[in-house]
């Protein structure tokens, strides 16, 4: 059993939180939202010179925009603390030195929302929503 819980606790602080165990059950995200996901990471950093930082990330998230907020079931606050902590845990416990976000932790990051989202359209609303990403109309 102690194995089984330590598969589970994938962030490894003795406790088994829901989107952990949804990230396990449902495995790693799709190609399709993968895409989505270096993608709106590429605009953030073309915005930025080619890297952007963790306090711009602060600016520039609309947390208001985040599904969970719209439906009353988190504040913005919330959502926006919960989404920087994300990367604060890779820079303070990672060695990152630099204050830089990484494509590997923003990929943490949606991964984690991936397990928690099981609508591909809804999880590209919310990444295009939160950081005002502009859709592609052709390609």
């Amino acid at each position: 059993m102690p194995a089984l819980f330590k598969l589970f606790d994938s962030n490894g602080d003795g406790t088994m939180a829901y989107d952990e165990f949804l990230a396990q059950v449902r495995g790693k995200m799709n190609q399709k939202r993968l895409v989505a996901v270096k993608q709106a990471f590429n605009f953030l950093s073309d915005k930025c010179g080619g890297r952007f930082t963790v306090d711009y990330v602060k600016k520039v998230y609309d947390a208001t925009r985040h599904p969970d907020v719209i439906q009353g079931k988190r504040t913005a606050e919330n959502v926006l603390v919960e989404f920087i902590e994300t990367f604060e845990v890779h820079h303070n416990l990672g060695g990152n030195e630099s204050t830089y976000v990484t494509f590997e932790e923003w990929e943490d990051y949606y991964q984690n929302m991936s397990a928690i989202e099981d609508k591909d359209e809804q999880f590209m609303l919310v990444l295009s929503n939160t950081f005002n990403i502009p859709s592609k109309t052709s390609q």
